[in-house]
């Protein structure tokens, strides 16, 4: 009796003390997240400073007060700063939270002036000690004017989800829309993402965005074109062991249709395979300072436009030429970039194409300009396959296509097939084929 009285006493003291340990974890791993965002970005021109201006704990509630500061943005609509405010209630598991943007004078000014003082955004927050943070902006529908045009925007939601670290990202959204009228309609919007975040420019995982339709206008009520099913995917594979980066979009739509034009069936997936990540992320690195140290020369010309056009004639060049040896360092063996599942239904009929092209082995520009004096080495240096069809008509004076344009050609780029225009190319058995023909180099 006595053991069972003194295990009851530790689980109400548990329970009871629950709240505040919650507290607790949740301020320590805020505080953590915080810091990792700011060690992430902080090379990064543009890229938000994140701070924790103001956290009072109690024992079962919590006050916080986050600013998000934009340092380098212009300072053109007076949102160089964001401030959250956020309401915490300690939980036995963790936290719930609600949080707003009225602290700032920008946002309440909008809200005010613009919406008859409805704030249309609400946020909620949980924090789990075992799973992480999870956080919900729900918008409601809302319309205000600028200037002579009409606003609607339709209701949106957004979940996201991270783990304790704040590595691993996960979010669901979906917006019905937003309208300008006579000028723009955007209806059925949808963005999903599951990836694991190691630096700036090194991810892994997958990405989507599609819109269901849009629609642009010229002032009136008549269409000039209309867009339906937009998507858009990435997947990024990181290997942590390799410490190589494969990454590849996918770019789909399902009808564009114009005054005198209408495309179907639009698709194609564009990647990058076998990238050092190393020397992407050194690439990364150098751009951005180059780029930082750009823009901190403009913003100190107070806008002169001369003075602006000559920092730019100065510099871009030299970002050009610093790159070059990081650029360099990405030529590794077995890197390729790939073009699959070219597809696009025009009305004098389709087109269908792919590409693929990689090392064989480490190379340096150097060893680029060897290939310019020595072309036939190229089947040494690369893996190659190509194939495009067009449908006959598409291209002008197609004849030119159809016969060889230089000695060592065999074939014209296309050949007749069928009522198209066919090109196959390859490099196989130490030989580059074009239309299977050797294309003697």
């Amino acid at each position: 009796m006595k053991k069972a009285l003194a295990v009851a006493v530790v689980l109400i003291a548990l329970v009871v003390a629950a709240p505040f340990v919650n507290g607790l974890m949740m301020e320590k791993i805020l505080r953590s997240q915080v810091d990792k965002a700011n060690e992430l970005y902080e090379s990064q021109p543009y890229s938000p400073n994140f701070e924790i201006t103001r956290y009072e704990r109690g024992f079962g509630t919590s006050e916080i007060e986050f600013k998000i500061t934009f340092s380098q943005w212009p300072d053109v609509n007076k949102v160089q700063t964001i401030i959250i405010s956020e309401k915490a209630k300690h939980g036995i598991l963790g936290a719930t939270s609600t949080a707003s943007l009225t602290q700032n004078s920008w946002y309440n000014d909008f809200i005010n002036e613009s919406l008859e003082g409805v704030d249309p955004l609400t946020i909620t927050s949980q924090f789990n000690m075992f799973s992480g943070f999870s956080t919900t902006l729900d918008l409601a529908p809302f319309e205000f004017d600028v200037d002579e045009d009409h606003f609607v925007v339709s209701p949106a939601t957004l979940d996201i989800k991270t783990d304790r670290s704040g590595k691993h990202l996960l979010a669901n959204g979906s917006f019905d829309g937003f309208s300008i009228a006579d000028v723009l309609d955007l209806k059925g919007c949808s963005v999903t993402s599951d990836i694991d975040v190691y630096s700036t420019m090194i991810m892994d995982g997958d990405s989507s965005i599609s819109v269901d339709q849009i629609s642009v206008y010229a002032g009136d009520q008549n269409a000039i074109m209309d867009v339906s099913t937009l998507k858009m995917t990435s997947t990024t594979d990181y290997n942590e062991e390799s410490q190589r980066l494969s990454t590849a979009a996918t770019y789909s739509v399902d009808k564009i249709v114009t005054d005198d034009e209408e495309i179907n069936n639009v698709n194609v997936s564009v990647g990058i395979n076998q990238l050092d990540s190393e020397s992407l992320q050194n690439l990364y690195d150098s751009y951005i300072s180059m780029v930082s140290d750009l823009m901190t020369n403009i913003s100190a010309s107070q806008n002169d436009p001369e003075q602006i056009e000559e920092i730019m004639q100065q510099q871009l060049p030299m970002i050009g030429l610093g790159l070059l040896p990081q650029v360099e360092k990405l030529l590794t063996k077995n890197l390729q970039i790939e073009i699959t599942d070219l597809h696009v239904g025009l009305s004098e009929g389709d087109v269908d194409g792919d590409l693929a092209i990689a090392l064989k082995k480490d190379m340096t520009l150097a060893d680029f300009a060897t290939i310019a004096q020595q072309p036939q080495t190229l089947v040494d240096v690369f893996s190659f396959a190509s194939n495009l069809s067009l449908p006959e008509g598409l291209v002008p004076d197609q004849q030119s296509l159809l016969v060889p344009l230089f000695e060592g050609m065999q074939t014209g780029v296309f050949e007749q097939q069928e009522g198209k225009l066919v090109h196959q190319a390859e490099i196989k058995d130490d030989q580059l084929l074009l239309n299977g023909q050797e294309l003697v180099l």
